[in-house]
């Protein structure tokens, strides 16, 4: 799946809506609710761009922890954040990739995507 756009998002309702309007741009999509749904295909080098929540469930890596996990294995991975939390935002290193505060309309979601992968 490496030419798939790999979300993480531990809101159903939000990742139904990232998938939706992705695919609705062109693109393929694999939505999970947390790193460990996710790992075998971040870990294996899966995925053109990730599309990241920086607040996941307790008990599971948090956003900054998941991107850097997922950079050990692709330095070059490009990364969007999303957040329901404006403070956090401030709190991720800029070279680690733009940060999105929920709620993200369609438009603001495919044009950050948009920047790094193209259809």
């Amino acid at each position: 799946m490496p030419d798939r756009i790999v979300i993480i998002e531990d809101d159903e309702a939000t990742r139904y809506a990232f998938e939706r309007v992705l695919k609705a741009a062109g693109y393929r999509t694999c939505a999970f609710a947390n790193y460990f749904a996710a790992a075998q295909i971040l870990d294996s080098g899966g995925g053109a761009l990730l599309v990241l929540d920086i607040s996941l469930p307790t008990g599971t890596p948090h956003g900054v922890s998941v991107a850097m996990m997922a950079r050990t294995q692709r330095p070059d991975l490009p990364i969007v954040f999303v957040t329901g939390f404006p403070d956090l935002a401030q709190w991720i290193d800029a070279d680690l990739g733009p940060v999105l505060v929920k709620p993200v309309d369609g438009d603001t979601l495919v044009s950050a995507v948009r920047q790094h992968v193209r259809v």
